[in-house]
């Protein structure tokens, strides 16, 4: 048997594109109505995503393990679709950025921005620190769209792997032990 035509397999492989398509059009919403995407409502899909997480693990439950669904299979699922969903976006994004660069200008602008308040109302935190405002004017304009999408690549399934643990523990259900009593 093709090990992808698994269930297990197939249910994680499907939940981790539609899991990335959802961040990717969530992304995409703040473009179209000319918002900031990588602002302070960058992450607010997160508790979608797991959400998405378990519905997958549901699923499965439901459809494949007829009503249960072993702790062991519950992470197996959770962790292929963070890493899918990850990649997926990831490459989502990066193909977005690249059909827009302006979206990576604005960000160098609006980070550029920030930093420059940031050090007018706190300059002795940086001065004990020994980081000046042109190394961070120079690692900004470093700022790709692939330096972007690696970010994304890791941070979604960063923040995804405790969401996985936590989303497995609610999903998973064990079929009860028979008594060798009887």
């Amino acid at each position: 048997m093709n090990r992808l035509s698994h269930p297990l397999v197939k249910t994680a492989l499907l939940g981790g594109i539609f899991l990335a398509t959802f961040c990717f059009l969530y992304t995409l919403s703040f473009v179209l109505f000319d918002a900031n995407p990588f602002g302070r409502f960058e992450y607010l899909y997160m508790p979608f995503y797991a959400l998405g997480l378990f519905a997958a693990m549901f699923f499965y439950r439901i459809y494949h393990g007829n009503g249960f669904l072993a702790p062991w299979k519950a992470l197996t699922i959770g962790l292929i679709m963070n890493l899918v969903a990850g990649i997926f976006y990831a490459t989502l994004l990066y193909g977005l950025l690249r059909l827009q660069p302006e979206l990576v200008e604005d960000y160098k602008v609006k980070v550029s921005e920030l930093v420059s308040k940031t050090f007018e109302h706190a300059p002795e935190y940086f001065a004990e620190r020994s980081i000046s405002e042109a190394q961070f004017a120079k690692d900004i304009s470093e700022v790709t769209a692939v330096t972007m999408a690696i970010d994304k690549l890791i941070k979604v399934p960063s923040i995804g792997l405790l969401m996985v643990a936590l989303m497995a523990m609610f999903a998973k259900r064990r079929e009860p032990e028979k008594d060798s009593r009887y």
